[in-house]
């Protein structure tokens, strides 16, 4: 008989907004607001995107 335990946990995704004077900045104001236990996943710059980003409810 084989017994396998397993940890889990659920996938979900937020977007969160920061501004800075420059990227340094900015980057560390958006670290600054991720939550316990959450993972940066991308930084994306506003400029570089063709269409609105859109905004997390």
């Amino acid at each position: 008989m084989v017994k396998l335990v397993d940890i889990i946990q659920p996938v979900e995704k937020q977007q969160i907004r920061a501004e800075g004077d420059d990227y340094d900045e900015a980057k560390a104001a958006l670290s600054a607001q991720i939550p316990e236990g959450w993972q940066l996943l991308s930084i994306v710059n506003e400029r570089s995107l063709p269409v609105p980003f859109p905004r997390a409810s």
